[in-house]
């Protein structure tokens, strides 16, 4: 059964957007219940939603949020970019019994991501206008 999504509010792009300008860690403890309540929650929902639908045609695929949501955290340790937060949320549906950084290209998987660029404000904005 699936669950009731009513779409990202507008402050989540903002909250994005912001944390771009932003990224550092003062910037992102002040805002944290922001992110909590307009960007994660939200997703949670998103994930719920989609997964609750996926289930009559892929119940092999793990639909819990807390696995298929992407961390807000950048791994920073190889990279130039020491950025250390993401500016997009994004969630992937794998199959059971496969750990979540393993398989091969075929693997079956549903992304979905908000991002402070301009293109996902398109591709997303009628998720946010008039939710799932």
């Amino acid at each position: 059964m699936a669950s009731e999504f009513p779409g990202f509010p507008p402050e989540t792009l903002e909250f994005l957007h912001q944390l771009a300008r932003n990224n550092n860690r003062g910037w992102f403890q002040a805002h944290k219940v922001t992110y909590e309540e307009k960007v994660k929650t939200p997703m949670i929902g998103l994930v719920l939603a989609l997964g609750g639908a996926m289930q009559s045609f892929a119940p092999e695929m793990i639909v819990d949020p807390k696995r298929a949501i992407f961390r807000i955290y950048r791994d920073t340790r190889f990279s130039r970019d020491k950025a250390p937060y993401k500016t997009q949320i994004a969630a992937i549906f794998g199959p059971r019994g496969i750990p979540k950084h393993r398989g091969t290209s075929s693997t079956t998987g549903l992304g979905t991501a908000v991002s402070s660029l301009s293109d996902g404000d398109r591709i997303c904005t009628s998720i946010f206008r008039s939710g799932f």
